[in-house]
């Protein structure tokens, strides 16, 4: 039995709103998985979406509108320079938090 897309699309809505929530409060929209795991992880299965072509185009706009980085998900290694928009951190990226964490 197949689950009606109605469902599947408020639960989606949802879900964004969340992540809106948490992007005002917090300054970027990258969650963790300490903080909110089922929000990370769900980021992750959005990035996962579109990159297999199945994020539906209006999803795709919500997420890009509040500045969701689907290049974050892919790009998370300490060599990477992945910009990280963070309130205290503006314009740092992983490779300089890794130092900082280093010293």
């Amino acid at each position: 039995c197949r689950k009606d897309p109605n469902i599947r699309y408020k639960k989606w809505c949802k879900m964004f709103d969340r992540l809106v929530e948490y992007t005002k409060k917090n300054g970027h929209c990258i969650p963790r998985d300490i903080e909110c795991p089922r929000l990370r992880k769900w980021c992750y299965y959005q990035n996962e979406c579109n990159g297999k072509k199945n994020l539906k185009p209006e999803c795709f706009k919500k997420l890009k509108s509040i500045g969701f980085s689907f290049s974050h998900y892919y790009n998370t290694s300490s060599e990477e320079v992945t910009t990280f928009f963070g309130k205290d951190n503006e314009n740092k990226n992983w490779k300089e938090f890794y130092e900082d964490l280093k010293e």
